[in-house]
């Protein structure tokens, strides 16, 4: 990591309000304990408040707002301050990463699914430790993005591409050597204008998973399906281990506005998923949903605005699990599922749930998925004696566990 990325600002959007001092107050020490630099506008600028605002957001990795309520509306809630709303707007034409902390009641209609990740706070609950984590969890992801340490890198403030269709295929194989995991995405973009900036593709272990020091790389790959006219991709793994893959993809010739392009990017590995509890770090479930516990998740987070987004999960014959246990997953991720948006979750239409020739088979559909929001399928591995008695028996799914 270079110096200068270490050191690069976040542009703090709020109210100058003395009355908001100690709502500002909180947020900027949680940054200061976290050794992020903050700028902001300041009082006494020679500039013109606009034209300074527009340099600081330029030159900022990315921008905070601390959305107080203010005017009063028609509805019964209220307008944020009028800068703040001005700021978000030149934050989101610079394509700057944009996290919002909303004070409740404020409208925000308009913003939820354009500009980033949003919270919502409430003065009197400030500095409880749900929130605080909350707090500390969304400013650390924004930061991660400006100096480069997210998982994947997003395209989500791009306009010259979004996807028509993406489609995840996560598929428990077994081979010679045992089993193991493939994911395949497949994406059909549409480029809105001339590219000018790779693509980003890649994938992630989800889980805390035991991995040996003698594991090998992901092995990765991207192939390209069909397209407007004849393209190459040229991928370049930024980072590349045995639990993550970070890829660019350079497109030639570069396509032109109507052009598209459908391509698959395939991941296999034998820890992508844990198989059996003995593989997890931790006994501690990470997902909690219908008051059950869930220590495994397959899913993807969207790197390009997407219309249409399908994810099936599929089980090979011979690992017992029943078709009734994995359940359906969304809320907005950082470097993990933050929390579970059961209204989000509830837009997830399962299209087939489906044991066929012992091979069990999920599948799911959203449309219009959220920026900076996980959609995935969520299920538990299993004990190893179970997995040891069904290969004894050679039953496989035929007794499948509920």
């Amino acid at each position: 990591m270079s110096a200068t990325k270490k050191n690069q600002l976040l542009f703090f959007s709020r109210s100058f309000d003395q009355t908001d001092a100690v709502v500002n107050d909180f947020f900027a020490a949680i940054a200061a304990g976290l050794e992020i630099n903050l700028s902001d506008i300041g009082y006494g600028s020679p500039q013109a408040p606009i034209e300074k605002c527009r340099d600081l957001i330029a030159s900022a990795g990315g921008v905070f707002v601390v959305a107080v309520r203010r005017t009063p509306l028609k509805n019964g809630r209220f307008a944020m301050p009028d800068a703040c709303r001005d700021e978000i707007g030149m934050a989101y034409g610079l394509r700057k990463p944009i996290v919002i902390f909303c004070e409740d009641g404020v409208e925000v209609e308009g913003f939820a699914k354009h500009y980033g990740t949003r919270q919502t706070f409430s003065r009197i609950d400030l500095h409880k430790p749900n929130h605080i984590r909350d707090t500390i969890r969304a400013i650390r992801e924004l930061y991660l993005k400006v100096i480069g340490d997210f998982p994947i890198q997003t395209d989500m403030m791009r306009a010259d591409i979004y996807s028509e269709g993406t489609k995840l295929l996560a598929d428990l194989r077994r081979d010679s050597k045992g089993w193991f995991w493939e994911l395949i995405v497949k994406k059909r973009l549409i480029f809105n204008e001339d590219l000018n900036q790779p693509l980003t593709d890649g994938t992630w272990a989800s889980s805390a998973i035991a991995v040996p020091e003698s594991a090998p790389r992901i092995l990765f790959s991207i192939n390209p399906l069909e397209s407007s006219r004849k393209f190459k991709l040229t991928p370049s793994l930024r980072r590349h281990t045995a639990l993550l893959v970070d890829c660019v993809t350079s497109v030639s010739p570069k396509p032109k506005k109507g052009d598209w392009l459908e391509y698959e990017a395939k991941s296999q590995s034998r820890y992508l998923n844990p198989l059996v509890m003995e593989d997890l770090l931790s006994r501690d479930s990470p997902y909690v949903i219908g008051g059950k516990q869930y220590f495994c998740l397959e899913g993807l987070v969207p790197v390009q605005l997407t219309e249409k987004l399908e994810i099936e999960l599929r089980f090979e014959r011979g690992y017992p699990i029943h078709k009734s246990s994995p359940c359906m997953v969304s809320g907005p991720h950082s470097n993990s599922l933050d929390r579970l948006d059961t209204e989000e979750t509830a837009r997830m239409v399962c299209t087939e749930r489906d044991t066929i020739g012992g091979e069990t088979r999920v599948r799911t559909l959203v449309h219009k998925p959220r920026q900076n929001y996980l959609y995935g399928i969520a299920w538990n591995p299993l004990p190893t004696d179970s997995l040891d008695k069904a290969h004894a028996s050679g039953t496989g799914n035929a007794e499948a566990r509920s």
